[in-house]
C-alpha cells in the first residue's frame, strides 16, 4: 500500500508517508483501520497530531469526492 502510518516513538503524533499513485479507495479504509485500533490506545486524543510526508505521492487519481470523503 502507498499509504504507511507509524505512530512516532515519542508517542506524541503519528507519521504518514504517501508514496506512489494513490486513488480515491485507499484513502478513508485505512485510516478508519488506523483510528480503530489506535483510539483504545492511552495515547489517543481527539487532536492527536499527523505528519504528513507527501513528497514521493501522486495524486492525479486523486479526485474532489475522494477528497471530501477524507475530510469527513
Amino acid at each position: 500500500m502507498p499509504i504507511n502510518i507509524m505512530i512516532h516513538e515519542s508517542g506524541k503524533y503519528f507519521i504518514t508517508h504517501w508514496k506512489g499513485k494513490i486513488y480515491d479507495d485507499e484513502l478513508v479504509p485505512l485510516y478508519e483501520v488506523f483510528y480503530a485500533a489506535f483510539e483504545k490506545s492511552p495515547l489517543w486524543t481527539p487532536e492527536f497530531p499527523e505528519l504528513a510526508d507527501l513528497t514521493m505521492a501522486d495524486f492525479s487519481e486523486i479526485t474532489s469526492s475522494g477528497i471530501i470523503g477524507l475530510a469527513l
